[in-house]
């Protein structure tokens, strides 16, 4: 049978590991938006993730070059404390699932399998993340093969496309049970 990765973790252990990844993740994605305020800039629109979308290696060295050393610095940092986020945001996101497909679970159907592969996924996510990652750290070190913003834009495209439908699946399923409770 499909099993969600948290299936030995006791359902009330499940409420308080989900707690408090939930608010590591909020309190690092605060500090990852003070930090990254700088990388706003006319070719970065978006900061950091302007980069990792940036898909061309023109578009890319523009970006790392409009930033400067400090700039760089910054977006050195960003990315390596990105590493502790996706660790984050992944198992809050996946525990989010995993907790779902508990409280519907109507066994076997389409949704509940939805949910316990989204579970899953979202360590796809992470993965996906940390080699995006690694791809931005290689072009702000220097390096010159023009495969890394591809690389990076790739993975930030399938990532997002992962948490975002993790997101929509604990919202579909969070409203669901409210209006479960209310019909009741």
């Amino acid at each position: 049978m499909l099993q969600h990765p948290f299936t030995r973790l006791p359902p009330s252990e499940q409420k308080k590991v989900s707690l408090i990844l939930i608010l590591c993740s909020i309190a690092v994605m605060a500090v990852l938006t003070v930090l990254g305020e700088p990388l706003h800039t006319q070719n970065a629109p978006l900061g950091i993730v302007s980069f990792e979308l940036a898909k061309t290696p023109v578009k890319a060295r523009q970006m790392i070059a409009e930033w400067g050393a400090t700039g760089q610095i910054i977006a050195a940092f960003h990315l390596g404390l990105d590493y502790l986020f996706l660790l984050l945001y992944s198992s809050a996101l996946a525990l989010g699932c995993a907790l779902i497909v508990d409280k519907t679970a109507q066994r076997r159907s389409l949704y509940d399998v939805a949910g316990i592969v989204l579970s899953w996924s979202q360590f796809g996510a992470a993965g996906l993340d940390s080699i995006e990652n690694a791809a931005l750290m290689n072009l702000l070190s220097g390096a010159q093969w023009s495969g890394w913003p591809g690389l990076a834009w790739c993975c930030a495209c399938v990532k997002f496309l992962i948490v975002c439908a993790g997101l929509c699946y604990i919202v579909a399923g969070i409203t669901f049970m409210l209006i479960k409770k209310a019909v009741q």
